[in-house]
């Protein structure tokens, strides 16, 4: 009798130590230490206009909050909110109405007191802006007379401006994490791309995409620049990491709409089976991803679990919206 309610009570500190075991890794993942900053698109039915929608997510308490709406007419819609000063950073071209659009530039919006004022000037082809654990703005754009689409560092102390070389090649994809701080970002040659794509446009049947497949090469960066990992595909657009382990999605040669997942983890790729309406990566740690998602052709963000291979939790849901530039920040 006496074993029988020693083996009763292990199997109940055991089940409790494993309820709390989960509890802790989910407190973790979502921490109120974290926030999700995300742009939506929402067309206007009657104009057939678009704008940009920005928002804040408090991932403690699973509530959306949206602080501004402006016209979209940036290069592409990108923001980040910085929750400490209460502002959003992102890209616009036209900031009065009737105003001439030219090249993008980095705006920062005060939510306290409703103003804009321009910070950078000369940038273009902004394609994401990330807003780093210490505080500093790095944005993916073209500036001046490159050619290049790379990251760069904006120091609000001076407003100087440092760019972040990938060894030539061009920027496709980026995303950071902010557990590790630390980015993580994809790029290839501009000119091999350019006379594969050449050599492409000249077939007349194409039966492999895969056959015009050209070095993509993966990059991280905490204080200085490192490549990870290359191999050949068509481009990566969509990718995260964590500590351990990074995947992505690839496509192979051009104009593919097969997004094909993989898992690179102690130097090894291998295909990686996630539900297909995932578009997008936005955060992962340890089983937890957190993802842009399709259902019926419209868009949210879901918290899935890698082992269970299944949503777990729905963060943010409007049929009226698209998602762009999501990202996890820290407090």
């Amino acid at each position: 009798m006496r074993i029988t309610i020693k083996k009763k009570r292990i199997y109940i500190i055991l089940a409790i130590f494993f309820i709390l075991l989960g509890m802790y890794s989910t407190y973790l993942f979502l921490s109120p230490e974290y926030y999700l900053s995300f742009v939506t698109i929402e067309t206007d039915e009657k104009n057939g206009e678009g704008k940009l929608n920005f928002y804040y997510e408090n991932l403690s308490e699973n509530e959306s909050q949206k602080l501004l709406s402006v016209p979209y007419s940036a290069s592409c819609p990108v923001g980040v909110y910085d929750l400490k000063n209460n502002c959003i950073y992102y890209s616009d071209k036209q900031l009065k109405e009737g105003e001439q659009t030219s090249n993008d530039k980095v705006v920062r919006y005060d939510c306290s007191l409703k103003k804009s004022e321009v910070i950078i000037k000369d940038l273009n082809c902004i394609n994401d802006m990330y807003l780093r654990n210490d505080g500093t703005l790095v944005i993916i754009a073209k500036k001046g007379e490159d050619t290049n689409i790379q990251p760069y560092l904006y120091n609000f102390s001076d407003n100087s401006i440092e760019s972040i070389v990938l060894d030539g090649d061009m920027c496709f994809e980026s995303n950071y994490n902010p557990y590790d701080d630390e980015f993580i970002f994809c790029g290839y040659s501009d000119a091999e791309y350019r006379e594969m794509l050449e050599k492409y446009n000249k077939e007349q049947n194409i039966e492999n995409q895969s056959d015009y497949n050209i070095d993509n090469n993966i990059y991280l960066f905490k204080k200085n620049i490192n490549l990870s990992h290359s191999f050949k595909t068509g481009n990566i657009p969509v990718i995260v990491k964590d500590s351990e382990k990074i995947i992505y999605g690839k496509c192979d040669g051009f104009f593919s709409e097969h997004l094909s997942f993989e898992i690179l983890e102690n130097n090894k790729r291998e295909p990686l089976s996630l539900d297909e309406s995932i578009l997008n990566l936005i955060s992962l740690r340890k089983d937890k991803l957190i993802c842009v998602a399709s259902s019926r052709n419209c868009q949210g963000i879901y918290e899935y679990d890698l082992n269970e291979k299944k949503f777990t939790k729905s963060l943010f849901f409007d049929p009226d919206e698209s998602i762009y530039s999501a990202h996890l920040v820290k407090k």
